[in-house]
């Protein structure tokens, strides 16, 4: 048998290689082929239904919901044609690179015919890429084009309805149109009631009734119960008299939401009981029990909220201080403005589901705007007014036990008087569906403004108060990362931040949608956001730019902790330099920001093509605004490498003298031996002269002048002192000390004694200590030491402090053994 691989069977083995590389071609070809052809037939079909729209867009009879679908759609074309966009891309640039790959240059040798063909076959792709790209690019531009149109449509409708005049509150034509169709909801009414009571009489026995009754009267028992016990399990010591403010923000917050969902609870067991249990649930039926339960839970909401914020009856609760009438009242307010409210949500569902007459629902809404107005002024007169206290002294209207505590309340006054002046003249100029519209939507916003500085405040302080070090987060995050005190509230603020942004994003979309914006806008605002858009040659895509920035502060995180490690496991043990470590430390951390700073722009998609534009452009601000500070940072990076001076010298620099503390991108940090920190720019130690106690090694040389009476012997003196500078411990043996005779002085025999240390940080204890050694060595062997100009002997140390003192002005000693001169 032959091998595969022999000379007998290799022509077979080519033709059979070549069959496969055929095979696998054609399937890759016929696939983008296909691919390719699957997109241009989703192109037109998406170009035909786009023309489809437009037509539909200029019907009168188009509703209102019709517009929503028809918007919903286009979005959904328009983020297709930008996610299909976004997929070609890469294809793009494969196609580009290699087409500038293959470019011919100008004067080449003549190229091979095959390397024509594939230039040609890459040039043609390309271009039909091109095309393709840019078709998808005009589709999501009509796309957007048609989806703001029909938003103008609706913004148009919305604002005739609003803006539509109709009879005055105080005229006789408002009420007898509404009065007299007010029957039709008593009739439908009636009609839906007597419809489902036939229907299940004749399945349903008086007992079954009773027992069906009963079932929801013990669920609806056991269901409140449940309630208090969970509030108590979760709710902070109602009894405290006096409650920190996380424990009265956190009443505030949880007393609103525990309410409301056990009555959805409540009401969503009665009716699966009477749905599915008892079978006398009908449609109609179960629809106006949806309403019912809609409107009462905006009431259980809302006024739970006001008791949770005013805490009527219980003043060490409160969250604004006020007193305890003007907080009774103002709940007794805000409790009947929820039932107005929830009244009015459920009259507006009711009139919907049953297609009353619009005369009966404009008296309906004017009503109820009229009643939410009039107790919107009473509780801004109340609030004006404040309240008297037990003696009948007036009492400030809202004096806040924490600072900035509600304060925009008071700042929103005179926004919520224009409203109730326009609602007023509104009612009365037959604008209902104006003040209709107001009303409702003024009391959403307020809630949900409300409850996000509720939250926002609940969040503050449980963060602040939860990194404590006496609790359990606090001590975890101290004892398990060891950090400090500082570095725990550095990221407490973070999380605030974090907290406050999401809050914001949550929040925002919801109130701006209480104001003729749809769901549709939000979300062609995040297909915006997310895919860019386009100004001029630039596209502007804030999803990367978001995203890029992550991306930045993840590899700048990981490059940290790199550098941490690196310092930690691997410099400390090499036992190098101080200053070699910090320059080694401080390079890595310049190139971990180099690095994360080139990924980030790459992700954000930026052309580094274009750097040597911007470097030419940014040249003349460096040449003129910028010269100092790219001089100073070049010469930081001058101190890292060459290392003049490092972390931890001790030098002089004009007047400063003290010990580098930290070598900055722009300057260098020294502190004085007064403990301040001198601020110097980096290139004032590379320009001018830098004296450096500790450039090499610590070792430094000491010089001690002494003058002695004219009957001193020199040798002696001469003897005295070197044997008191080899007696100290840190005054080095090679090189050892020496003495000069120096001069024959006025009054004296000038010597000088010099020796030198291994650690010149000890220079001032070691003069010190050899000062007093002389002083006493010259005492015992009778050596005088005459006062400079005088002819006076001193016998002792007191006395020669003394005169010391007398003769000089007063000096200011200190006790720190390692301070430098």
């Amino acid at each position: 048998m032959h091998s595969p691989f022999s000379e007998t069977a290799r022509p077979a083995y080519r033709i059979a290689v070549f069959a496969a590389l055929a095979t696998v071609f054609f399937v890759l070809f016929a696939s983008s082929f296909e691919a390719r052809a699957q997109v241009e037939r989703k192109l037109e079909e998406w170009k035909a239904e786009i023309s489809e729209t437009e037509a539909k867009l200029i019907r009168p009879d188009l509703s209102d919901s019709d517009i929503d679908k028809l918007r919903n759609r286009l979005e959904e074309i328009r983020a297709a044609a930008l996610q299909t966009i976004e997929g070609l891309k890469p294809e793009l640039q494969n196609f580009e690179s290699r087409a500038e790959q293959l470019k011919r240059p100008e004067d080449g040798p003549e190229e091979a015919q095959s390397l024509v063909e594939e230039r040609a076959e890459v040039e043609a792709k390309l271009a039909t890429l091109k095309s393709v790209i840019k078709q998808f690019e005009v589709l999501a531009l009509v796309a957007s084009q048609v989806s703001g149109r029909a938003a103008e449509l609706q913004r148009t409708r919305f604002l005739q309805r609003i803006f539509e005049p109709g009879p005055s509150i105080v005229g006789p034509r408002f009420w007898i149109e509404g009065l007299g169709h007010s029957t039709a909801l008593y009739e439908t009414l009636q009609f839906i009631v007597k419809n489902w009571f036939r229907d299940t009489s004749e399945t349903q026995t008086f007992y079954g009734w009773l027992i069906r009754i009963a079932l929801l009267a013990l669920a609806w028992a056991l269901i409140w119960p449940v309630r208090l016990r969970v509030q108590r399990l979760i709710g902070p010591n109602l009894r405290d008299s006096e409650p920190s403010l996380l424990d009265r923000l956190w009443r505030a917050v949880y007393l609103p939401l525990t309410n409301s969902i056990f009555v959805a609870l409540a009401f969503g067991i009665i009716i699966v009981i009477a749905d599915r249990f008892t079978d006398v649930l009908s449609l109609r039926i179960g629809q106006l029990a949806a309403v019912a339960m809609a409107a009462f839970l905006w009431f259980v909401f809302l006024s739970s909220m006001s008791r949770g914020v005013l805490a009527p009856g219980a003043p060490p609760w409160r969250l604004p201080t006020m007193g305890d009438q003007l907080a009774i009242k103002l709940n007794r307010l805000l409790t009947l403005m929820a039932a107005v409210f929830a009244i009015n949500v459920f009259m507006s569902q009711l009139s919907s589901l049953l297609n009353l007459p619009v005369a009966f629902t404009a008296m309906q809404a004017g009503v109820l705007s009229a009643l939410v107005t009039a107790v919107l002024a009473a509780m801004l007169f109340t609030v004006g007014r404040g309240s008297l206290n037990e003696d009948g002294e007036p009492v400030a209207p809202v004096v806040l036990a924490e600072p900035g505590l509600f304060t925009w309340i008071a700042r929103l006054r005179w926004l919520l008087w224009l409203v109730v002046f326009v609602n007023v003249g509104a009612l009365f100029l037959g604008y209902i569906a104006l003040a209709s519209f107001l009303s409702e939507q003024v009391i959403i916003t307020g809630v949900l403004f409300a409850g996000a500085y509720l939250l926002h405040l609940l969040a503050d302080e449980a963060l602040t108060s939860g990194l404590a070090k006496d609790l359990v987060l606090g001590r975890f995050l101290r004892r398990t990362f060891s950090m400090s005190t500082r570095a725990v509230e550095r990221l407490g603020l973070v999380l605030i931040t974090v907290a406050d942004v999401v809050l914001l994003l949550l929040v925002a979309p919801l109130v701006v949608l209480q104001w003729t914006v749809t769901w549709i806008d939000l979300k062609s605002w995040l297909t915006v956001a997310f895919f860019g858009f386009r100004v001029g040659d630039v596209t502007i895509s804030p999803s990367s730019i978001l995203i890029a920035v992550a991306v930045f502060g993840l590899v700048f995180l990981m490059t940290r902790l790199i550098v941490r490690w690196l310092d930690q496991r691997m410099l400390r043990r090499t036992k190098l330099d101080r200053g070699i470590r910090d320059s080694i430390r401080t390079a890595a951390s310049y190139a971990g920001v180099i690095i994360a700073a080139l990924i980030a722009a790459s992700y954000a998609g930026l052309d580094f093509t274009n750097l040597a534009i911007v470097a030419g452009a940014l040249s003349v601000g460096i040449g003129f605004g910028l010269q100092s500070i790219v001089n100073n940072f070049v010469s930081g990076l001058i101190l890292l490498a060459e290392r003049p001076i490092r972390v931890g010298d001790w030098i002089i620099v004009g007047g400063d003298e003290g010990t580098v503390r930290k070598i900055n991108v722009r300057s260098t940090e020294i502190e004085t031996f007064d403990r301040s920190t001198v601020i110097v720019p980096n290139s004032t130690l590379i320009t001018s002269s830098v004296h450096n106690w500790t450039h090499r090694d610590k070792m430094g040389r000491l010089r001690i002048p002494l003058g002695v009476a004219y009957d001193s012997d020199p040798e002696r003196v001469e003897e005295i002192l070197l044997e008191i500078a080899e007696a100290e411990s840190m005054v080095l043996r090679s090189p050892g000390p020496y003495v000069y005779f120096k001069d024959f002085g006025a009054s004296s025999l000038d010597f000088e004694l010099r020796c030198y240390i291994f650690d010149v940080d000890e220079m001032l204890t070691v003069l010190s200590k050899l000062r007093f050694a002389i002083f006493r060595r010259l005492k015992e062997e009778g050596i005088e030491i005459p006062f400079p100009q005088q002819d006076v002997h001193f016998k002792d140390m007191e006395r020669f402090e003394k005169a010391m003192v007398s003769a000089t002005p007063a000096r200011t000693t200190t006790r720190r053994t390692r301070e430098k001169p």
